[in-house]
């Protein structure tokens, strides 16, 4: 490998069994926005195919053992490989290269070829041109993850919306009749009872209010002034935080507009607030609990991923919650917005709810987008991004 970039960088696999070609190779692609990756022989480059999904390979017909033409059956073979293109570097002249172009294509791969020596005008050419359809294939492949994602929270809605109207037909009578008898006289005996019975149904009505708002049914949605709406959210709650939570908040430097539901951006903050307080509760000593909380305008310039999918280029609101706590296992951060998903703290502490997957419904529903980084025992953060509508 000769060049060091991240793991989203597009792959380049190049195929020659001689050094000096490879090097060149090389040379002619440094100021190509793609990881180079090398192989030496046919049986390599399956390997590395396999292993790094190039999204273009240069490969040189006569190599000893598995040739490349050989070497490109084989990938067509594997489903995972079949549509991989392929440009064959041969040093045979055009006239001579004709029966070699014919056996190609029979191998029954996406083919081109490049007569040797290399012209790296034409190469560079030919691999920008690849470079184009694989950004363009990787636009739809986003595209319909998140048509994929919001036909699944649609469905979700459909019946989550059910099921609450379904919950609520039973719990509001039985709390109801509770209400009445709770406002007669009682014995001690009696009032205890009440009591026992008036927790989970009123835990069962909060859960029917949570599922509502996950539909949207009630929400009422309108132009707002995020940084005044959180900032006065903000102030309600961490009026009384512990002395021991280390609390700083980042105001934005300028007033914008959003579109939004103001009682459900409260549940928003009030759900990551809490979640933050809780993964710092069993702090050990040594770390900090700290809580940061940051209103800003940001304008995204280049698509970045988010739960739902690629944040497309706008300008956005965003709101960010950070927190020193236990951190999210890298195998939960996507899960933790599914309906009733149980963590394996929560496992553990028996906590478990809809507050992370309300929060995600009404972030769809406002046509935002939800962030998650987090690194364990080192903290998570939450960043929300919502449309801009207009600056004062």
């Amino acid at each position: 490998m000769t060049k060091n970039t991240d793991n989203e960088s597009p792959c380049i696999l190049i195929v020659d069994d001689i050094e000096a070609n490879l090097q060149a190779l090389e040379m002619m692609l440094k100021d190509v926005p793609a990881q180079l990756v090398r192989a030496v022989s046919g049986r390599e480059a399956i390997s590395k195919a396999m292993r790094y999904r190039p999204m273009l390979i240069l490969m040189d017909i006569k190599m000893p053992g598995l040739n490349g033409f050989e070497a490109a059956y084989l990938m067509h073979k594997m489903p995972k490989l079949k549509y991989i293109p392929i440009v064959f570097l041969t040093a045979s002249s055009q006239s001579q290269g004709e029966n070699a172009i014919i056996q190609g294509y029979e191998s029954g791969a996406v083919t081109d070829y490049l007569f040797k020596p290399v012209d790296p005008y034409i190469l560079c050419s030919k691999v920008e041109v690849f470079l184009q359809l694989y950004h363009q294939q990787q636009s739809v492949i986003a595209l319909e993850k998140q048509l994929s994602e919001k036909h699944r929270q649609d469905s979700l809605r459909v019946v989550s919306s059910g099921v609450a109207h379904e919950f609520q037909d039973i719990i509001a009578p039985i709390l109801n009749d509770l209400h009445q008898l709770m406002a007669e006289p009682l014995t001690t005996e009696h009032q205890d009872w009440l009591d026992k019975m008036y927790q989970p149904a009123f835990s069962g009505n909060q859960l029917v209010e949570h599922l509502l708002t996950y539909t949207g049914e009630y929400a009422d949605i309108q132009s707002v002034n995020l940084p005044r709406l959180a900032g006065s959210y903000i102030e309600a709650l961490t009026d009384n935080l512990a002395e021991d939570i280390h609390f700083e908040n980042f105001p934005a430097s300028e007033e914008f507009m959003v579109r939004l539901d103001a009682l459900e951006l409260w549940f928003v903050l009030e759900n990551l607030f809490n979640n933050a307080l809780e993964s710092m509760a069993n702090n050990p000593d040594s770390r900090e609990k700290r809580l940061t909380f940051q209103v800003s305008k940001r304008y995204v310039d280049t698509p970045e991923e988010s739960v739902q999918g690629v944040i497309p280029a706008n300008t956005y609101g965003v709101i960010e919650v950070s927190d020193g706590g236990h951190g999210i296992p890298l195998n939960e951060q996507q899960r933790i917005f599914d309906p009733f998903f149980v963590s394996e703290k929560q496992e553990r502490t028996g906590k478990a709810g809809l507050g992370l997957c309300v929060v995600y419904g009404v972030v769809m529903r406002m046509s935002g987008f939800l962030q998650v980084k987090s690194t364990l025992n080192e903290g998570a953060t939450f960043r929300v991004y919502l449309p801009c509508q207009s600056v004062i």
